[in-house]
């Protein structure tokens, strides 16, 4: 849906749009080894709430965009909503990971990868469909 908004509705190219949505992929590569040290030394909990509430600020943020939203509050609301999936990758895979035996830890990782991939799927039918 972002990039439709980028291009549809702020005017910007394919090239642009992709740009633009950088620093959601910059703060996940930052974000996840950060996340793994917490994860080791306090557990999951905090690095999950963390990153939740990371995740909900963004969207809470992304709710209020116009046409004329300034180009770098954008960029830090990407920015914000990267750092909340980078904080909570990291311990939802290790939960998944953790409950089997190291034989299936793979299928715990595929089964946690696609269990993301099934929820980003449903969350942008669902909000399509509005």
């Amino acid at each position: 849906m972002n990039t439709l908004y980028l291009q549809e509705a702020r005017g910007l190219s394919t090239l642009q749009a992709g740009a633009c949505t950088l620093p959601t992929a910059v703060m996940l590569v930052v974000c996840g080894p950060i996340s793994g040290r917490l994860v080791a030394t306090v557990g999951p909990r905090v690095p999950l709430v963390l990153g939740g509430a990371g995740i909900a600020a963004g969207a809470l943020a992304l709710t209020g965009l116009t046409s004329h939203t300034p180009i770098l509050a954008l960029l830090g609301i990407y920015a914000l909503l990267g750092v909340g999936f980078g904080l909570a990758n990291t311990p939802i895979t290790n939960t998944a990971v953790s409950g089997l035996p190291r034989a299936q830890a793979g299928v715990a990782a595929a089964f946690a990868s696609t269990s993301r991939q099934v929820g980003l799927t449903l969350a942008s039918r669902s909000s399509a469909r509005r």
